[in-house]
């Protein structure tokens, strides 16, 4: 279970990103998305965000994305305790409904002990260069 990080503020860079990605789709996927020391990293030229247009609904960013520091739904603390116990690896695909994490698909070598996620040869080797996540009742802080 993540410590104390259950708001927004609590999150590291590449998380904030990530939550922000997520509602900013609102539905859709999040496809080869690196992990390096458990946090996620967008990756010019590989991470690619695929937008999910539905017919006769809403398909702007959801109004959580304009709130400011609330509480995390358990759905996005399940997805970064995950991302965290993966420590360096390659999420392939990350699915996303009404701004919440759904599903993820990471890559692991066959026989291996869930979570033991491995290098992709999709990964750089060098590191880059340089809410729906969020409880409704947060949305007015």
């Amino acid at each position: 279970m993540m410590e104390t990080a259950t708001r927004r503020s609590d999150l590291r860079p590449g998380e904030r990103r990530l939550v922000r990605e997520m509602q900013r789709l609102r539905f859709g996927r999040i496809e080869n998305l690196p992990v390096r020391r458990g946090e996620p990293v967008f990756e010019p030229g590989l991470t690619r965000s695929l937008r999910k247009i539905k017919l006769r609904a809403a398909n702007r960013p959801h109004p959580a994305m304009a709130a400011g520091d609330t509480q995390l739904k358990s759905e996005v603390v399940e997805l970064l305790e995950h991302l965290r116990g993966i420590g360096d690896g390659l999420v392939r695909s990350l699915t996303v409904i009404d701004g919440l994490p759904f599903d993820l698909d990471v890559e692991e070598e066959p026989g291996d002990d869930p979570g033991a996620a491995v290098t992709s040869s999709l990964l750089p080797m060098c590191p880059p260069a340089g809410g729906a996540a969020v409880n409704k009742n947060d949305w007015g802080r």
